[in-house]
């Protein structure tokens, strides 16, 4: 049985860093390792420029390939232009990698047509770990998921019902990383326990709502979208804080 990896609580989507010039770009990529942030997420991977552009600056980055976390998610829209092969292969050589760490594919229902294909990416080393997109977080309690499943990928839009329902939910399965692709919708901003808890841990209204989502006990990996030192800076800060059990409680049922 293969030794399942481990990612940074915190992992880095790298859309639009391929806007940046590289020099941008690396400092960044250096800045966020100084923040234990080591797992590093793209998709679209049709869209080369931004492979090639982040390819040359993790190579210039100084940063050992062990100490990083590489994951690529290939959508249905990807695999309607490409085969699924010929993409990794494409995005290993544009990453400049020999490897990648964690493949997501979107949920099908034909999911199985792809194993053959995996697992011949598996025994040349070009991929480690397979996991799942999901559109819909609140899977059922008791989905079962195959052996080779090792991350769910799922996307979370911040509202008080859907802070509520995650504060109840149980893990999907202890061998399973589950990363939340986070959006904020327009309502929960302003909020005034949000605007209270915030004081209290002198935090922003946003990173309250991370630091509760890295404090709940079951685990979640956040994706963050920062553009630039300081948010790096912020987002590790609402990693460091511990909320306190009463506060992570009322956080869920006042909101």
């Amino acid at each position: 049985m293969r030794q399942k990896k481990s990612y940074s609580r915190l992992i880095q989507n790298l859309q639009d860093w391929e806007k940046f010039p590289k020099g941008t770009q690396i400092h960044l990529l250096q800045h966020c390792v100084e923040r234990d942030i080591t797992s590093f997420y793209t998709e679209n991977l049709y869209k080369e420029r931004l492979e090639t552009s982040l390819g040359t600056a993790l190579s210039e980055s100084g940063l050992s390939r062990d100490e990083i976390q590489v994951i690529c998610r290939i959508s249905d829209e990807d695999l309607e232009r490409t085969e699924l092969e010929t993409l990794v292969e494409n995005c290993l050589l544009n990453l400049r990698t020999d490897y990648i760490d964690l493949l997501i594919l979107d949920d099908q229902e034909e999911e199985k047509r792809f194993d053959s294909e995996i697992e011949k990416l598996r025994s040349r080393g070009q991929v480690e770990e397979r996991g799942r997109y999901k559109a819909n977080i609140n899977l059922p309690e008791n989905e079962n998921f195959p052996e080779d499943i090792s991350a769910l990928l799922g996307d979370w839009k911040v509202s008080s019902g859907a802070i509520k329902n995650l504060s109840a939910k149980d893990p999907v399965s202890g061998k399973i990383t589950e990363i939340l692709k986070m959006e904020f919708s327009e309502d929960i901003l302003g909020v005034q326990l949000l605007m209270e808890m915030g004081t209290k841990y002198d935090l922003s209204e946003k990173e309250v709502v991370l630091c509760w989502l890295l404090n709940h006990p079951n685990h979640y990996h956040p994706l963050i979208h920062a553009r630039s030192v300081d948010a790096i800076d912020n987002a590790f800060k609402a990693h460091r804080v511990k909320m306190i059990g009463e506060d992570w409680k009322k956080f869920a049922e006042k909101i």
